[in-house]
């Protein structure tokens, strides 16, 4: 695949120790640093940007379809700090390689929901669960 290939953002897996499933969106993909500004003394006008040790967790989002007969129970592992990497896999455009990986360290799952009970709308019953991590790695397949 050309290395200048734009990638899609709807064929993606995600997969740790349980096995491999699907999701219908991953959000706040993100990396980011809180910075602390510090003005030097003096006569000068020179302001220090400062790394500063993070004040919230990272926070990932996951949503997907739910299943009747699914192997995969979320919501047993909510609390359960987890030491197998979670790993996001873009693939390319057939589905068949992956182009880019994502690989999240130290995750835990700290809440769990399914989306409403409602007659009326009939729409696709969601679950989504958020997790915490500590690493995330930005790699290529």
């Amino acid at each position: 695949m050309d290395q200048n290939t734009i990638l899609m953002n709807y064929n993606f897996r995600i997969s740790f120790s349980s096995g491999e499933f699907r999701a219908s969106a991953v959000r706040s993909i993100e990396q980011a640093v809180e910075l602390e500004y510090v003005r030097e003394g003096g006569c000068n006008g020179y302001v220090h940007s400062l790394v500063k040790p993070p004040t919230e967790p990272k926070r990932l989002v996951i949503e997907r379809g739910f299943c009747s007969k699914d192997s995969l129970k979320m919501g047993e592992l909510l609390g359960i700090p987890q030491k197998q990497p979670l790993l996001i896999a873009v693939y390319d455009r057939t589905g068949k390689t992956i182009c880019h990986t994502y690989q999240i360290d130290g995750w835990t799952l700290v809440k769990w929901k399914l989306s409403d009970l409602d007659a009326i709308e009939g729409k696709v019953l969601l679950e989504t669960a958020e997790i915490v991590y500590e690493i995330m790695r930005d790699g290529k397949s």
